[in-house]
């Protein structure tokens, strides 16, 4: 299938090659792979995915039900690895959010994608941008702001924008407008207690109050060995997962996805 898009423009074609110039300075099995560029009409040729995490949480539900709680967990842990890894990369990806988390789920992998608002930043400072940034409901509070000489994206606001997706994924709700984004209460039955306390120490008000990506990551990868090893042993195996060679394009003509 083919979607297109009215959207065109010169602003549309840097963000093309601003993420292409993200994407081929990095390579993680939880970050979107790029494939191909294409320069005239500027397009990127990116690894397909079956699913996105936003649409599977709040319209196809029964793609992930709430009940089945691991591979939810297996989706934050993935996130959390390639967050980790742009973090460790110098990359803040500046738009963390559950419509920029694709997955497939047989086995279940998941991988952050849409590097286009991505900035490499050097010595903890980024390389430009004093400006509002991101997605409204998954907006840290210091970006969301009227002053841009305070408004700067920083690691901190990735994990802010992350512990949000931490929250869609144990409630199946939007973020708040407002701080706190979620109050994990009520429809997280099931959830363990240390996953819950992570999401809400990655969005706390104060930048220097959330943790790093790395101690994040080994956070969720205690919480998953943990909860894998409470269920019971799994009736049959896994199916491999096939091989897939379709791909998507992101272009300066569309600003949705095509799919070839």
């Amino acid at each position: 299938s083919i979607k297109t898009s009215r959207l065109v423009g010169k602003s549309n074609s840097s963000r093309v090659d601003k993420e292409r110039h993200v994407l081929t300075s990095i390579s993680n099995p939880n970050v979107i792979q790029l494939l191909a560029f294409c320069a005239q009409p500027r397009a990127l040729l990116a690894e397909w995915m079956d699913y996105c995490l936003f649409d599977c949480l709040h319209d196809e539900k029964d793609v992930l039900s709430p009940g089945f709680i691991q591979p939810r967990l297996k989706i934050a842990l993935d996130v959390a690895r390639g967050l980790e890894y742009l973090h460790r990369s110098n990359i803040v990806h500046r738009d963390i959010k559950s419509g920029n988390i694709l997955f497939n789920k047989d086995p279940i992998v998941a991988k952050i994608a849409d590097l286009g608002e991505g900035r490499f930043f050097v010595d903890g400072v980024l390389d430009t941008i004093r400006h509002q940034v991101g997605t409204v409901l998954w907006r840290a509070p210091e970006i969301n702001t009227e002053n841009p000489d305070t408004s700067i994206a920083t690691t901190k606001s990735d994990v802010y924008s992350f512990g949000c997706v931490l929250g869609e994924l144990c409630s199946d709700e939007l973020p708040n407008d407002k701080h706190p984004p979620f109050v994990l209460t009520g429809r997280t039955e099931g959830w363990p207690v240390d996953y819950l306390e992570l999401a809400q120490s990655c969005f706390l008000f104060d930048p220097k109050d959330r943790p790093v990506a790395s101690k994040i990551l080994d956070s969720l990868n205690e919480i998953y060995d943990d909860f894998e090893q409470q269920l019971p042993p799994p009736s049959q195996c896994d199916s491999p997962a096939s091989s897939r060679t379709a791909t998507y394009v992101t272009s300066t003509l569309a600003n949705d996805v095509y799919s070839l």
